[in-house]
Formats: C-alpha cells, structure tokens, sequence
C-alpha cells in the first residue's frame, strides 16, 4: 500500500512556459480574493464545519471550533491574516492522514480499488474554507458554462438532461452522433503542483493568493492509514487534496485548460439542433469535474483530435485520460467508420449504454425509463422487504423512507428529463404507503396520508408528487433559463418565442410536441390548476401578448426583450402603473407607434395583476429565475398542502351545522389570515368536523378531546389517556371566535358530563 501510494503521488515531470490563458480574473475580483480575511468568513467558514467527521492528525473535531467559536473566532482570524500576508504555513497544515474508502465493484486486494480522503486539521479546513468561499463568486466568470462540477447555479443534472435530449434529436432525426466519456485517471491525485500555480499566477490570481497556495502544497507529507496501523511518511508531490474545501474549485480551475482546448478545437464539430429562421444550438462538451462527456457528429475526426489534445495536456499538467478505458457510443454511424474509431484509439465497439454522473444512458432513449427507474425501484423493493421484520413506529417508517427511500427516485427525478408513467407511480406510492402504515391497508385518504404533519397529515412522502414537481420545475428553467438543454427544447418544440407556462396549448400543438417536453406539458396541466389559477399572469413572458402569433408583434416583442424586458411585469412602472407610450416608442423605434399603442393597451388590460402581492407559485419562478435551490421541494410543498381543502369544509360545516351566513364565515376567514392564523383556522375547522360524536365510538371522542389539545394551544393539567373514564381535566381554549364558542357550549353539554371535563373560554 504504502509503495502504491508513494508512486503514485510522485511528481510528473512537465512542460513549463506561457498556458496562453485568454481571459484572467478581473482587478476588482482579484483584490476580493487578496484582501485581509475577516472574523466575519471565519465564523462563517466555522458553521459551516460538518460534524460527525474524523480529526484530523491533532485530534480537535469540528464540535470544538463549533462550541468555542466566539473565543476562537478572533485569535483564528489573526492567525489567518498573519498566513496570507506573510505566507507563513503552520507545519501541522502540513501533514495528514490518509484513509482509504472502497470503491463500489472494485477488487479489494488492489490498492487502486480504494479512494485515498485526506484528513486534514480543522483550523487548515476553516481556512481553505474561506479561500474557497472568495473562489464562488470568481469562478462562473473564468469557467465557461460546459463545466458544471463546484460551479455555484450550476447543477448535476443539467450535463445529463444536455445529453439524454440531444440523443433524442439524434435518434428522431437519424442523424449521426459520438458521445466519448473519458476516463481520467486519478485526476485529484495527479494535478501538477508547479502546472497549478503556473495557471494560477496567470490567471491573475494575486500574490496573497498564488504564494500561500505555493506554501500549502509544498513539502506536504501523508501517513496512509490502512490494516488498524499506518505506513510511514510519504511525501506528497502530486495532486490536490480530497477531503479539503479548496480541492474541488482547484482542480476543476486546472482541468479548464482541457476543456478550452476541446471547446475551441475547429477540426471538427459539436452536435447541432436547427431550425428554420436560424435558431440553432450546439453542444459538444459536457464536464462535472473529472467526469468529461464529448459529444460529436463527426466521431471519427473527433476521436483523431481528442487524441492529440489529451497527449499534450497530459505533458502541461500531468493528467492523464486513458483512452483505451474511454468509451464511445455511436449512433447512425456506419460500420466502417466505427472499425476505423476502434483501430486508431481501441475504444470499444458496439455499446448500447454509458454510465455518466451514476444515471445510465441509453442508445435507445425508450430504454432511459426502465433501464434507471425500474432497476432503482428493485432495489428499493429489496430494503422494504429487508425492513419489514423489524419493530418500528409509523414515526420512524417515515423518517426512513425520507432518509434512505425517496432519495434514491428523486435523483432520477432531478437529473433525466424523461417522464415516469403514471400507473407506475400510483404503484410505487401504493407500495411505501402500505408500508409505512404497517404492512397494513391505509384507511385514511392518500391526500391526508400524504398531507405535512402541521396541516394533520401524516407526511408520508409522495413519489408522484415528487416526480411532478421536479417536472414543472424544468419547465420553469424551460421559460425563465438559458441552459443549453433549455435552449434546445425550445428549438425542438418551436417554442423559442413562445409563452410556455400561462396559457392552454391546443391538442394539435400538443400532438407536435417531442419527448421528453411532451411529457412534461402533460404534467403541467395536470397541476396548473392547483399551482396557478388562471394564465393572465405577471410572471408570463412578454411573448403571451402575441397569442396569434403575429410576426409584427414578434419583431416588435424581440426588440424590447433585446432591451432587457422579458416578462409582462417588466413594461409597468414601479407603481403597477403601464409605461407610457413614448417608452415604448423608445425600445421599438419611433415610427411604431401603432404597435406601441396596441401593446400598450393589452398591457392595461392585466394591470390589476401586477399590483398583486406574488403567490407562493409566482415566488417559486423569482426563486428558479435566480437559479435558487429547493424550487421542486417548494413545489412539492404546494402541491401537497390541503390547507384550501379544509377551508371549504369550513364553509360547508360551519353554514349546516352553526347556520353562519357565508359572506359571515368569509369575513371572519379573512380576519384570520390577515393575522397569519391560518392554522388556527383549520383546528377550528377539524374541531367541527370532528365533533358530531353522539354517532362516534368512545375511541373518536378521545380523540376529539386530543384535537382541543395538539391543535388550539390549549393549557392542560392532570391529563391520561389511557383510561377515559377517569380523565378530570380543565381545558382553556384562548381566542376562540365568537359561533364556534357557542356551538361547542351547546354540543359538548352530554361530551362535558360523560369526560368529567370542564371547558373555560377565555376571549
């Protein structure tokens, strides 16, 4: 082991001189990254420590910077300041250990089987931390868009939904394609020191920054920990550190050079989705990190180029990508040129699927489908099974399926555009809901089973609801993005300059939809009415004022989208008010003056809508507009709340059985929500509902008397459940509204005697 290791972090020999870097960081960005550190990031970087995770060589876990952190947080940041200024490392940030984490399928007895993490002291880790937390804001700016590992809004999925769409087009369209995924050996390990520092410096990184990156991979020695003992010291002279913050952003900053020598390579070309009236898109490069996807419909040139990029990038950096483990999947490709691919690189021939990024993709896109989800759920069938012997609560069966179950689907969900059958999922939401229960048959409405445990539902996750959710949430990023797979579904469907969300599609035009946006329009309508009432919206684009389409009004509306006005709230003023029409004139040209009056008046039109505060499903697109995180938990969210449900059933209930007028119930209804009590609200509602218990069993009584308890904040002493004939309670229900008072006065007279139980209404 210790030989292995030893080899392998030995230093590469490689090529130095100018990298011929296009663009550097800017000067306001290089003084950012330069400048003192402040308490501010370091107690920052400080709560941001995982705990739970080994020491590093000086025992202090992360819970002891944690619980010490106003005391620390000052002498630490002047530790800092005193390393960046004058480049002065602390010998113990120096030293590491070494463990070794099996790789899934590996043969164990090899030393390569295993994945080498650096464990590293907690003060070296909260100072890395803050260096990398200055590289978030840098990196979206000196690496391109086709990267999408450790770059802040980019996410995993978006390099898979780039391939699976355009696989799609190639196979619809029989067009030619190669998709080559490259093998890199052991990229984090074999990244040039002096390659990275080189690149760093001219990237106009600063002296701060380049120096005290030089002192910290410098005269680095390991202790590999392996067999309960650990090897002697094995100097580390290659490669960034896995397990410290800043080891993502710098490798992906040294891989960049690979990238821009394929992205700019002019001997051949990526794969294109055209359209008449030249809306076009090409995608040739997919990176997440070290996992590289080429994509080509030229896959011989490609192949011949790619060959020699990798050669000299290999003698610049000392990475190496092994072609001969690379694979290649072709599609539409003559035989021939695929035996020509096989002799000058020896890839392998014939493939008809690629792991990429822990989803499989398929040559036949039918297969996406059975081949991720089908396989995932006989896995998760298993656990079940496996699960099903031990004593658990219902609490923990939730709990459970929350933590190990759902995640496993919902990684689909995120990362392959494709849509998951319905009688499928009604199928799988079936099999965790028995489950859950028990093993038994659920006697409760799946909306109640599936509702959040604030609204009294259990909170039984929902697949279903989970797989629409993160459905409507690409067609958000469809509309409101300019993602390359966004930006070819537009063009596949002819819905570039066309309102998506806010308005109904005709079945034709469904009918000429392409898989996978087909599927997902689908999905929309079938919760459109629950996320969004109507389509006269001021989150719509600009394009809903040319519903017919009208090329005219399309020149019109391209000129002002080229103006930065891209939804219909955009042409109103601050005040809600429309822009006057000489602005308009301003965007489009003086002489349209008819098309700015006649876009002026559609704009009247919903001027009510813009001065509404936003909906929680308006506040969704702000936060998928700003590339936010947790857009389909918020709409899974939406979608689950009962809240509206149970706010009819307080009129239905409260008119019979109180006789309340509706205007009366409405206004008191809208009393409560101005005050934010709308959960007061719903236990009110399900007191009611629940009450009649003349006609219930002694069971649903006490139960009833728990909804007074869990629901209305009501002040109890003295309570027992287990035997209700000997309860002696006295319950005090504070705010209660004025009918409802009255109305559980009159029905718990025989409840009150039969429960010992006296009620005191404070108003």
């Amino acid at each position: 082991m210790a030989k292995y290791y030893k080899d392998l972090y030995k230093e590469e020999r490689v090529m130095q001189g100018n990298l011929n870097i296009r663009e550097k960081i800017a000067e306001e960005d290089r003084e950012l990254l330069n400048q003192p550190i402040t308490q501010e990031e370091t107690i920052r970087a400080i709560k941001g420590l995982k705990g739970g995770k080994s020491p590093g060589p000086d025992g202090f876990p992360a819970e002891y910077y944690k619980a010490f952190m106003e005391e620390l947080a000052p002498h630490l940041t002047e530790l800092f300041n005193e390393i960046y200024t004058k480049q002065k490392v602390p010998l113990t940030w120096k030293v590491s250990e070494i463990i070794t984490i099996p790789k899934k399928g590996r043969d164990l007895t090899q030393p390569g089987s295993y994945r080498p993490i650096s464990l590293c002291n907690q003060d070296y880790k909260i100072f890395t931390k803050i260096l990398a937390k200055r590289l978030e804001t840098i990196m979206p700016k000196i690496i391109k868009e086709d990267q999408y590992g450790f770059v802040k809004g980019r996410k995993i999925g978006d390099p898979i939904k780039n391939v699976v769409i355009a696989m799609n087009h190639a196979n619809s369209n029989k067009k030619k394609m190669g998709i080559l995924k490259l093998d890199v050996y052991k990229a984090f390990d074999k990244v040039n020191h002096n390659y990275l520092l080189r690149l760093c410096q001219q990237l106009n990184m600063g002296e701060n920054f380049c120096k005290t990156l030089q002192q910290l991979y410098s005269n680095c020695k390991a202790k590999i920990r392996v067999n309960n003992g650990r090897t002697g010291e094995i100097p580390i002279l290659n490669g960034t550190k896995q397990g410290c913050p800043l080891s993502p952003t710098l490798f992906v900053i040294a891989i960049e050079m690979l990238a821009e020598r394929i992205r700019n390579s002019t001997n051949w070309t990526g794969y294109k989705i055209e359209k008449e009236g030249g809306q076009k898109e090409e995608i040739r490069l997919n990176f997440f990190a070290d996992d590289a996807m080429i994509i080509t419909s030229q896959p011989l040139i490609m192949v011949k180029d790619i060959i020699k990029k990798l050669e000299e990038f290999k003698n610049i950096s000392g990475l190496f990508v092994n072609i001969k483990k690379s694979e290649i999947l072709c599609l539409n490709t003559p035989p021939r040129e695929q035996l020509e691919i096989r002799k000058i690189s020896g890839l392998r021939l014939g493939l008809k699927k690629l792991k990429y990024l822990g989803v499989w993709i398929y040559k036949n896109p039918k297969s996406i489908v059975k081949g991720n989800y089908k396989q995932k759920w006989k896995v998760i069938e298993k656990q079940l099974k496996n699960w099903e012997g031990k004593t658990l609560t219902r609490v923990d069966r939730i709990r459970a399926l929350k933590m190990f179950i759902i995640p496993k689907l919902t990684y689909l969900f995120q990362t392959l555009p494709n849509t998951v059958d319905r009688k499928t999922l009604k199928t799988w939401d079936r099999r965790i809901r028995k489950w859950a229960v028990g093993g038994k048959r659920p006697r409760i409405r799946d909306k109640w089973l599936n509702a959040k445990e604030e609204e009294r539902g259990w909170g039984i996750p929902s697949l279903e609801v989970y797989h629409d959710a993160f459905q409507i949430q690409r067609l958000l990023e469809i509309q409101y993005t300019k993602k390359k797979w966004a930006n070819m579904e537009k063009i596949i469907n002819n819905t570039k300059e066309k309102e998506i969300i806010f308005r109904e599609w005709s079945r034709r035009e469904e009918a000429e939809f392409k898989e996978p946006f087909k599927g997902t329009i689908k999905v929309w309508k079938k919760r459109k009415k629950k996320l969004s009432p109507g389509n006269e919206n001021k989150m719509a684009t600009i394009w809903q004022i040319n519903y017919n389409n009208n090329e005219i009004i399309g020149r019109t509306l391209r000129s002002i989208e080229s103006r930065g006005k891209r939804l219909v709230e955009d042409l109103y003023t601050i005040d809600g008010d429309p822009v006057e029409q000489k602005e308009i004139q301003n965007w489009i040209g003086s002489g349209n003056w008819i098309q700015s009056w006649a876009i002026r008046q559609e704009i009247f039109r919903l001027r009510e809508k813009i001065r509404e505060q936003d909906s929680p499903f308006e506040k969704v697109i702000r936060k998928c507009m700003r590339e936010e995180k947790k857009v389909a938990g918020d709409l899974y969210e939406q979608i689950i709340t009962v809240k509206e449900e149970i706010v009819e059933e307080i009129f239905q209930t409260w008119r019979m059985d109180m006789e309340i007028e509706r205007e009366d119930i409405q206004r008191e209804i809208s009393n409560i929500a101005k005050e934010k009590m709308i959960d007061k609200l719903i236990a009110c509602a399900q007191i009611v509902l629940v009450s009649g218990w003349k006609d219930k069993t002694k069971w649903t009584l006490t139960n009833w008397y728990k909804y007074i308890v869990d629901m209305l904040n009501v002040e109890i002493t003295n309570y027992k459940w287990n035997n209700i004939d000997k309860i002696e309670n006295i319950a005090i229900i504070k705010g209660m509204w004025e009918p409802v008072k009255n109305y559980l006065e009159n029905v718990l007279r025989c409840g009150v005697e039969k429960l010992r139980l006296r009620l005191i209404f404070q108003m």
